[in-house]
């Protein structure tokens, strides 16, 4: 994100192993297939917890565009 805002700067990584490994593990195909084994499962949030959460998701939203 920083370097489509700043593409004249340069950016360095602190370092090599920099990076969440468990971020890259999921994959599309991985997501479909647990998304087809819970087809049937029904899970409900309670509104305060929704209330909650909604408030930094939109802030990424925001931020990602």
């Amino acid at each position: 994100m920083l370097k489509k805002e700043t593409p004249d700067k340069t950016f360095y990584l602190v370092s090599n192993t920099t990076g969440c490994t468990l971020m890259r593990m999921p994959t599309l195909m991985k997501v479909e297939e647990e998304l087809e084994k819970e087809k049937q499962r029904i899970v409900v949030i309670p509104e305060e917890i929704v209330a909650e959460a909604r408030r930094p998701i939109e802030q990424m939203l925001e931020l990602s565009l």
